[in-house]
């Protein structure tokens, strides 16, 4: 937690936009650590090699960009859940001029999610994420994308959990 911190305010203080996917990926082991003590002792998942992350340890992100979607996956998706496995996966793959993350839970997936009342607390991050994706975007040809499939499995005739497609540009420019 303290470094998750740590990490936040040098990054507020250097009043930069951009970060390193290695201080990302900390804010991810960091949330997933914490949710797991906390509120998902249960909790299954399956994560890259720590090598695969290491060759991206370099590569320029916003804050949040994977931080944000693996929280709210825990938080809305799992968080909601009542039983059974809870399940997060997260799946890198260099593709060409891009990274492409896959975070995948098998919550109640967000439509369910939405019509409950913990949901309508939050979206702040989301809506802050989307905003700098936005900016940084206008002025790099290669763009951030970040696409939802919805309902992606199903049982018994109820389809839940989600995936977050999450396109990085190797290349990322931007001066604050």
């Amino acid at each position: 937690m303290g470094e998750s911190v740590n990490l936040i305010f040098n990054h507020a203080k250097a009043q930069k936009t951009l970060h390193s996917f290695q201080n990302e990926w900390k804010l991810v082991a960091n949330i997933i650590h914490i949710h797991r003590l906390m509120y998902l002792k249960t909790l299954e998942t399956t994560l890259p090699e720590q090598s695969e992350i290491e060759n991206w340890n370099d590569l320029q992100v916003p804050m949040g960009l994977l931080q944000i979607p693996v929280e709210n996956a825990l938080l809305h998706g799992l968080g909601n859940k009542d039983s059974g496995l809870f399940k997060l996966q997260i799946e890198l793959k260099d593709i060409g001029e891009n990274i492409l993350l896959a975070i995948t839970d098998n919550g109640v997936g967000r439509k369910k999610a939405a019509g409950l009342s913990n949901f309508s607390k939050h979206g702040t991050g989301t809506r802050n994420l989307n905003e700098i994706i936005e900016i940084i975007n206008a002025v790099n040809e290669n763009k951030i994308r970040v696409a939802y499939e919805d309902d992606i499995f199903q049982a018994n005739d109820e389809k839940f959990g989600t995936r977050i497609l999450i396109t990085i540009p190797k290349t990322i420019a931007y001066e604050s």
